[in-house]
């Protein structure tokens, strides 16, 4: 047997008939395009050739069986493998062949024409076009990217794969046993890097052509395997549908996190009216920046769980009299668990968030007075006065993100910032052990609208 046809019968797979000719009713263009072959060489001869292959496209052939043709034949659009090779009085010898009549394939040639026929899992025929008439072959899927959030909700530990969105009945790739939400993971042994890839990977394959796919179903972490035979265009199914995206919902997101640094518009005159009382110059928005970070994970139908926190500190120095220095610091942090909801926006690349913040914090004001003090002495010349007061917060806010990559992003965010006390008493305390509450008109912790920036790692 000529290893050039066999080559070419392995390996190319086109499934079009050359001296056979197919009746029904309904006459399809393959049949005509027989007919021709058929008529334009009559004076050479017709042989079938039967290709029995493994699982593995790659090796040789099982069986393969050759049977010259004297007479024109006949074969029915509905032919199936038994019936085909009685039809040709031919028998094979490899076991099991009907279990799984994919793996055999009919070629039919004369002179320079050669047409190819395979069968699917029914051992129904099924026609792949002329070998002479090269097209792009078709999946008959549609595909999308496998996105962080698709991965973690089909539990698919992998970072490459496109998903199935739709596997077209009567394709290729239902024959192959493919369904909707497979993950196609290895094409022919190369990583699938998204549903662009694929259609690439689709494209510079031929018809007839067997790829080996490894695939990921029901959340299972091993791959399944199954090996696709490429036949004609013509499956009832559009020509286009292996590259066509489904654009699906846009994901907000799988989750992340970053530092950020929070301007303030608070109003500090209760501060101030205190402080300045001794002497300080007091606080302004402008000098006082909080700086923290906070992240969140994504809970479902655009909702994220996540917490934050930040804080600023303030200190003065100044001299009173003669030799007195005078020392201020005022410290304030907060954070609270968060509920956020995101909406992208045009492309995955925007993001839009509404966020809300509850959670509490706490002020202190810490004032100290020393006229210096020798190690030869053995008296305290300073002294300090700490005030602390704890209270509930509750911010929000709304805010657009810019991914630069998958990973990495800007983000900002305007919002309101309220706090929520019980009463007016502070804590002072000279020791941490001595503690005493303070009564009267106490200075009013400071609230007001906030103005965030910062960067998001995380997809």
């Amino acid at each position: 047997m000529n290893t050039k046809i066999i080559t070419l019968t392995v390996g190319i797979l086109f499934c079009i008939p050359a001296v056979i000719i197919a009746q029904d009713n309904d006459t399809t263009t393959y049949q005509e395009k027989l007919k021709e072959i058929v008529h334009s060489n009559n004076n050479d001869q017709t042989i079938v050739y039967v290709v029995v292959r493994g699982n593995d496209p790659n090796e040789e052939p099982l069986e393969m069986k050759m049977k010259i043709i004297e007479d024109e034949v006949t074969i029915p659009n509905d032919a199936t493998l038994e019936e085909l090779l009685d039809l040709f009085n031919i028998t094979l010898k490899t076991e099991n062949v009907f279990e799984n009549p994919t793996n055999v394939i009919f070629s039919i040639k004369s002179g320079e024409n050669e047409m190819l026929f395979h069968f699917d899992y029914q051992g129904n025929l099924v026609y792949i076009t002329d070998k002479n008439e090269i097209d792009t072959p078709v999946m008959g899927v549609n595909i999308e990217d496998i996105t962080f959030p698709k991965a973690y909700e089909m539990h698919y530990p992998n970072n490459y794969g496109a998903l199935l969105t739709r596997v077209v009945k009567g394709s290729d790739a239902e024959r192959a046993g493919l369904r909707k939400n497979d993950i196609i993971a290895l094409y022919n042994g190369e990583k699938v890097r998204g549903h662009n890839h694929l259609s690439n990977l689709i494209k510079s394959s031929k018809i007839g052509d067997i790829v080996k796919i490894h695939y990921s179903r029901n959340g299972k972490h091993e791959f399944y395997t199954t090996y696709l035979t490429y036949s004609s265009i013509d499956q009832n199914c559009e020509t286009d549908v292996n590259t066509k995206h489904k654009a699906g919902k846009l994901s907000p997101g799988f989750g992340g996190g970053g530092p950020y640094a929070k301007f303030v518009d608070f109003d500090y005159s209760g501060i101030n009216e205190f402080i300045t009382g001794f002497g300080f110059f007091g606080l302004s928005p402008e000098r006082t920046i909080y700086f923290g970070g906070g992240g969140m994970g994504n809970i479902g139908k655009g909702w994220f769980l996540g917490g934050k926190g930040f804080g600023f500190k303030h200190t003065e120095d100044i001299t009173i009299g003669t030799g007195v220095k005078r020392h201020l610091i005022v410290e304030n942090g907060f954070g609270g668990v968060t509920l956020t909801k995101k909406f992208p926006v045009f492309s995955e690349k925007f993001v839009v968030d509404t966020d809300l913040m509850l959670g509490g914090g706490t002020i202190f004001i810490k004032i100290g007075e020393s006229d210096g003090f020798d190690w030869s002495s053995s008296e305290i010349t300073g002294q300090l006065q700490s005030f602390e007061k704890y209270y509930l917060a509750a911010e929000t806010s709304i805010g657009l993100m810019y991914r630069v990559t998958n990973w990495f992003g800007f983000h900002g965010r305007v919002g309101q910032f309220e706090i929520f006390t019980l009463n007016d008493n502070w804590t002072e305390s000279t020791f941490d052990a001595d503690t005493y509450t303070v009564n009267g008109d106490a200075p009013e912790i400071p609230s007001g609208n906030t103005y965030s920036i910062g960067v998001w790692f995380g997809y």
